[in-house]
């Protein structure tokens, strides 16, 4: 969620401190302040790392209260919270208030601030559906934002997911899988899912093969799908020549990516 900051910490938190008493208004200077206290806080020791979040949790919360219909804003806080404080806990009017339920409520903020945006939508029914609580709300929520726009691939994708695991609705899942590669048939993560929903639940290898290799040529970069299609063809289609040579082609890329979070590091 953190970017590492480019400069020296505490110069460039002078400098945001600067930027947010020029403008106490302003939103933007807020939220990028703490984005910065985040970011040192990836490089922190615990105890520092504690004081920084907290820190920063509270200059997002000026933010969104000096713009409260910016949904980005909201949905950037319900992420701030639920990837780098899932253990917070706050008490509000004598009872506790978790990470999860102040993350609900940037995003329920979030959704009020765009009604017609079908993107929080599903980004409020995706947090639903993976924390298990309420997929009646969520499954009306994929609804909602199906209604806005029908052929959204990034919801049709995200409600196929939900079906699948959530729902277990086969069928359900399928058709939607299908129209969102149809929305959008070169996007590697759809072709990705579905392959791998024909592997798991249909064991339809052959078919799983074609939207695998389609997955593959779509984005040849991305190690998951490589490693992915080689333990189809080695374990279903006992093509250990192609195999071997996707696996090469994922570690390849694994190792090049460690080595670059290596050099940030």
């Amino acid at each position: 969620f953190c970017a590492s900051p480019t400069l020296q910490p505490l110069e460039a938190e002078h400098y945001f401190g600067k930027a947010v008493k020029a403008d106490e208004s302003s939103p933007e200077a807020l939220a990028a302040f703490a984005r910065f206290l985040c970011a040192r806080a990836a490089d922190a020791r615990p105890a520092d790392a504690d004081e920084l979040l907290k820190r920063a949790l509270g200059l997002y919360r000026q933010a969104v209260e000096r713009a409260h219909d910016d949904a980005e804003l909201h949905q950037e806080l319900a992420e701030f919270v639920m990837e780098e404080m899932p253990g917070y806990s706050e008490m509000r009017a004598g009872q506790y208030v978790t990470a999860a339920s102040l993350a609900e409520e940037q995003l329920v903020l979030a959704v009020e601030a765009a009604p017609r945006d079908p993107g929080y939508l599903v980004a409020l029914a995706e947090f639903l559906a993976e924390r298990g609580r309420r997929p009646a709300d969520a499954d009306a929520l994929f609804q909602q934002a199906l209604k806005m726009d029908p052929d959204r691939a990034e919801t049709l994708g995200s409600y196929a997911v939900f079906l699948e695991e959530t729902v277990k609705d086969k069928d359900g899942a399928e058709q939607m899988y299908l129209r969102a590669i149809t929305a959008s048939p070169r996007e590697a993560a759809y072709l990705h899912n579905y392959a791998t929903f024909l592997e798991e639940k249909r064991k339809n290898y052959t078919a799983a093969d074609e939207y695998l290799s389609r997955a593959v040529e779509a984005d040849p970069e991305d190690p998951q799908i490589c490693r992915a299609y080689a333990e189809l063809l080695s374990h279903h289609l006992h093509d250990k020549k192609r195999a071997k040579v996707f696996l090469a082609q994922a570690e390849a890329l694994e190792a090049a990516h460690d080595a670059r979070q290596a050099r940030q590091a």
